[in-house]
């Protein structure tokens, strides 16, 4: 058995963290830890965001903010 907790953790681009979630337990996925911390609307609108392929499922939200994402590998 496994257990599980996730956080979503943002940083500026000088590297201080400027975000972290509560933890979520069980499968849930990055795109679902966006969306329920509202964490895109803490941003200014048109501002980019960088994200690893975890993130992919975003791109409705980041739109509605004209916002955009890097994704790195």
């Amino acid at each position: 058995m496994q257990h599980l907790t996730k956080y979503l953790i943002s940083a500026t681009p000088d590297g201080y963290i400027n975000f972290i979630s509560e933890g979520f337990g069980g499968r849930i996925t990055d795109a679902a830890i966006v969306e329920k911390n509202q964490y895109l609307q803490k941003l200014p609108d048109g501002c980019a965001v960088m994200a690893d392929r975890g993130f992919k499922h975003i791109d409705h939200m980041l739109q509605k903010k004209k916002m955009y994402i890097n994704m790195f590998t």
